[in-house]
């Protein structure tokens, strides 16, 4: 389970890194 949260973690982080570029 908390392999599970730390990958949508990892996933969320990069999501919004590339949100903040495209912006």
């Amino acid at each position: 389970m908390a392999k599970i949260q730390a990958q949508i973690r990892g996933w969320l982080v990069r999501s919004w890194e590339f949100g903040v570029q495209s912006l």
